[in-house]
């Protein structure tokens, strides 16, 4: 029997996920469920997405893509009445490395952003809970949550299987991607 495939918490989106059911190695207990959401890119949220998130007081949207990126695929929720959206670019690790040795100095240069500690900030500062988001997910936005998760005492194992889904859950969109590289002949 196949096993259903992960599902995005939003039906407009392939990669968003609550951070809140990973343990806490510090404290024993589960995260908090709907604090903080990991996200790609929400171009045109349906009204489910937007009663789901208020139901769950997700109203902070904080989005790390750079000012070309949201003006050519501006954010659904920018302007939403009920929503706090800030765009704070983290333009580090924005583009596809060199090289696989390159991915590593990647995400250095993503968690030593100066607009990292700005994020932060955010997410702290939030009245309610917090969705982070950059275009696909998974490589500013995994950063962001594998520190968040670290800082909360989440185990390694579980930081990395969550960093994993990713792939998991953009499976098809990077097989799209790849064919189109190679159509390309780039």
């Amino acid at each position: 029997m196949k096993s259903e495939s992960p599902r995005s918490l939003l039906e407009t989106t392939l990669n968003t996920r609550d951070l809140g059911c990973d343990k806490s190695t510090v404290s024993g207990e589960r995260l908090k469920p709907w604090r903080v959401l990991r996200s790609d890119i929400q171009c045109y949220p349906s009204e489910n997405d937007v009663m789901l998130l208020k139901k769950n007081q997700i109203c902070t949207i904080i989005d790390m893509r750079g000012e070309a990126d949201v003006q050519k695929k501006p954010s659904g929720f920018a302007g939403r009445e009920g929503f706090a959206y800030r765009n704070i670019p983290i333009h580090e690790g924005s583009g596809i490395p060199e090289n696989t040795d390159a991915v590593s100095g990647s995400y250095m240069d993503i968690a030593r952003s100066k607009n990292a500690a700005r994020v932060f900030k955010a997410i702290a500062s939030a009245p309610g809970g917090v969705m982070i988001n950059c275009t696909a997910g998974k490589d500013r936005t995994g950063i962001i949550t594998m520190l968040v998760l670290k800082l909360a005492g989440v185990a390694d194992d579980a930081v990395l299987a969550d960093y994993a889904v990713s792939e998991t859950y953009m499976k098809d969109m990077f097989e799209k991607q790849r064919r189109m590289v190679e159509k390309a002949g780039v």
